[in-house]
């Protein structure tokens, strides 16, 4: 088998991907099935109380429950011969609990501090099963979502706990009367985790991953128009595991945990009132600088050449790639005549990997002549990430026989977005156009919107999954 790849610009029309033998519905990628199906109970609970002028104490709750299964049938040809399906099918349960106590003797300084605490509940599996064509349509069978009962090959049953403990805290000091204050915050978090791959005859994964996340800021008051401010935070995304083998491939030590990713965000800015108040400008500039990623990577136990057509290599997270990224952003609003209004924003960003980064799901596939044969992704543009945004809006309000009336048009644009880290291919530049109208009484509202309004077509999303054909 060879290694195929789309480049260039994704097509909005499912063609290039037909066969002459796909029975699929013009227009396409997949066949008519059941495809996701979500329940879900949310609660949410918030008490606020007063102790006295200086301190007030809130608590916030909440309780999701929830359970999902997917089945698909991405076959070319789904009405004749013997089908494979895919199923995936998962359980969550998380419950928070969130305290703080604040201070605020209305004095120079302030502050809080908080306790929070979660339970994740979490189980996941993922196989394929087999059926006859002869109809596009897929009956899910299974008695709940975690029945594997009917999957002929399970690729993964995973049951998860997360329980997180956290302690926070947030400063704030005023100064030069008022016009300029100091903000210090801080968390500290205990994550534990367990995993249990019940596929594996119950073999267990465990571990705690703690973290402290910073944050500084400071602002100041240049006149009653108009403000500057810097900040720095530190941002950290958790660790996890692995289990002990990727597909067939057993998974070292090292290998089968994956420590917590994190980034130090950098911004200054500016907030303006400008014109007597009938134009609103504001500006920022930022830095982010992530380390420590967790890359999709290759097992070290696995060949590249044991990749055959319609295989692709078993895939793992390792903390082996860096990222950074500059932006900056515009945003505001115009006050064009009584009523009439106009909103606008811009931003600009330029997210790049760190040289030294390697992306393994391209291990086997590339060959060091159209693409590195292991993987470097220096240099290239985070996938997903558009580099350039832009939207505007235009409202007028007015009252209305003693209602209140309004009507507004949305333009939004944004350039292209490469599909995968290696950048062969991407998703176009897309613009749309949205609008609303809606009037309101003191107890009620109406509103009435339309979306693209324009009817463009365009691909929002890509998933790029490496094989040999």
């Amino acid at each position: 088998g060879s290694p195929n790849f789309w480049c260039g610009e994704m097509p909005t029309s499912a063609a290039p991907f037909q066969t002459d033998t796909s029975t699929r519905p013009d227009g396409l990628l997949s066949v008519p099935n059941p495809g996701a199906q979500i329940q879900s109970e949310i609660f949410r609970a918030t008490i606020e109380y007063a102790i006295n002028d200086d301190f007030s104490l809130r608590y916030i709750g909440g309780k999701v429950d929830s359970e999902a299964t997917e089945l698909t049938a991405p076959n070319d040809n789904p009405t004749g011969g013997f089908q494979t399906f895919q199923r995936e099918g998962g359980i969550n349960k998380f419950t928070s609990h969130e305290l703080r106590l604040a201070w605020d003797p209305n004095g120079p300084l302030s502050g809080e501090i908080g306790y929070f605490t979660s339970e994740i509940e979490d189980a996941f599996n993922f196989g394929l099963g087999f059926w006859i064509g002869g109809s596009p349509e897929l009956v899910d069978n299974s008695d709940g979502p975690l029945d594997i009962s009917g999957l002929a090959i399970p690729f993964n049953f995973l049951e998860q706990t997360d329980d997180t403990d956290a302690v926070f805290f947030a400063l704030r000091y005023d100064f030069m009367d008022g016009r300029a204050n100091v903000s210090l915050e801080g968390r500290y978090a205990e994550e534990d985790k367990k995993s249990i791959d019940v596929l594996s005859g119950g073999r267990e994964q465990g571990g705690s991953f703690d973290s402290f996340t910073p944050r500084v800021s400071v602002e100041y008051q240049i006149s009653d128009d108009s403000m500057i401010y810097a900040s720095m935070a530190k941002g950290v995304k958790a660790g996890g595991f692995n289990g002990f083998t990727a597909s067939t491939t057993p998974l070292t030590p090292d290998e089968q945990a994956f420590d917590p990713e994190e980034n130090w965000t950098y911004e200054i800015g500016s907030k303006n009132v400008l014109l007597d108040g009938r134009l609103i400008l504001n500006a920022s500039l930022y830095y982010i600088d992530w380390s420590d990623m967790q890359v999709t990577s290759v097992p070290s136990g696995f060949d590249p050449d044991a990749i055959t057509p319609g295989s692709v290599a078993p895939t793992i997270f390792l903390n082996v790639g860096d990222a950074e990224n500059w932006g900056v952003e515009l945003d505001g609003i115009g006050y064009l005549t009584p009523g009439l209004s106009v909103t606008y924003a811009f931003s600009y960003s330029n997210p790049e990997f760190s040289n030294g980064t390697k992306w393994g799901q391209f291990v086997g596939l590339c060959d060091d002549v159209f693409c590195p044969a292991d993987g470097d992704v220096s240099g290239n543009t985070l996938p997903r990430q558009s580099e350039k945004q832009a939207a505007m809006g235009l409202q007028y309000e007015t009252d209305l026989g003693g209602r209140g009336f309004f009507a507004r048009v949305d333009y939004t644009w944004q350039s292209k977005q490469y599909l995968e880290t290696m950048n062969f291919g991407w998703i176009a530049a897309r613009d749309s156009v949205n609008a609303s109208i809606g009037i309101s009484g003191e107890h009620w509202s109406i509103t009435a919107w339309g979306r693209n309004l324009m009817d463009e077509t365009y691909v929002t999303n890509s998933l790029y999954i490496g094989s040999l054909r």
